[in-house]
């Protein structure tokens, strides 16, 4: 619909030119002799289409033509980068200042959900800990004492003024021990194996493939820090790449590398398929499962062939094509 609207623009926009130059043409002759004709019939003009009558002496002057397609193609070449968009994503930092005491997970594992990640040394967390551990010793204090008051109040020895605030007490101690758990909790702590100077561990919330670490053990990790462990969901890139050049700093798991020229595997990437290349170039720390050779630029192109005709046949076909 957008291509008949176009067209239809066009034309009348082609048309009206014409019959305006025609009018231009029409005037010059007006002014200078009494033997031009006069148009009796004068064109129409609403919008921007102007409608010329069979009687007018502008119609025999306009020249049509009919606007068709034509087959039009490009090809570019430029540095690209492929990469999946994960499902569900998360960049796991720590929410307490601290040093990393110990990291449990490497590049490209997969994690379950609540999988602990690493842990911190954090003087906050220890207080948090110390703050649960003594409103719950506090809560069970006074839950007994207001229950031998209680015992005391039934047997005539203690008062009512005195049951009164033992029960008072026991609810204020019963309050912050609920507050101290509910902060525990969202700390994901253990409350039955807290313990003081323990180390915070820090767990993803997601289920899915480490893509990134940066942590370093012993490393002090402030509030702004930007050192954390990444966490993606089926972020995987599968498939074969053909290419002149790569740099490649990422996950690839399953497919080829055909390089016409240089493959350099840069430091932190995990690869897992064949590699097929003429020079080679793999930094400190890189991991790579899998198969490598030489290829020569022959033996490229000859790889690389049937993409490339595959390619041409998806093309669209020449409109001078589909008449033969």
């Amino acid at each position: 619909m957008n291509n008949i609207i176009n067209i239809k623009l066009l034309a009348r926009f082609v048309v009206c030119n014409m019959a305006f130059s025609a009018l231009m043409l029409g005037a010059c002759s007006r002014g200078g002799g009494e033997s031009a004709s006069v148009d009796l019939v004068q064109p129409v003009v609403s919008g921007d289409t102007v409608a010329v009558p069979d009687g007018s002496n502008i119609a025999s002057r306009l020249e049509l033509d009919t606007i068709g397609e034509e087959y039009h193609s490009i090809n570019l070449t430029t540095t690209g980068v492929v990469a999946a968009i994960p499902n569900a994503y998360a960049e796991v930092a720590s929410p307490m200042t601290g040093r990393v005491a110990r990291v449990m997970v490497r590049l490209g594992q997969t994690v379950e959900a609540g999988s602990p990640l690493y842990e911190v040394s954090s003087s906050e967390y220890s207080e948090i800990i110390k703050n649960y551990l003594q409103s719950k010793t506090a809560m069970v204090t006074a839950r007994r004492v207001k229950e031998r008051t209680q015992d005391l109040y039934n047997n005539k020895v203690a008062s009512e003024r005195e049951l009164d605030e033992a029960k008072m007490q026991y609810d204020i101690a019963m309050e912050e021990y609920r507050h101290a758990e509910s902060v525990c909790r969202e700390y994901q702590i253990d409350l039955d194996r807290a313990e003081v100077g323990q180390p915070l561990t820090v767990r993803s919330p997601i289920r899915g493939r480490v893509l990134d670490n940066n942590l370093v053990v012993g490393g002090y990790l402030r509030e702004d820090s930007e050192a954390r462990v990444v966490v993606g969901e089926k972020a995987v890139v599968k498939g074969d790449i053909f290419a002149t050049f790569i740099d490649f700093n990422g996950t690839m798991l399953g497919g080829n590398f055909y390089v016409k020229d240089t493959l350099s595997l840069k430091s932190g990437c995990v690869v897992e398929g064949d590699l097929f290349f003429q020079r080679f170039q793999v930094e400190l720390d890189a991991k790579f499962t899998g198969r490598c050779q030489v290829m020569s630029e022959a033996e490229f192109h000859k790889v690389a062939s049937p993409m490339e005709a595959m390619l041409r046949k998806a093309q669209p076909v020449r409109p001078a094509e589909k008449a033969e």
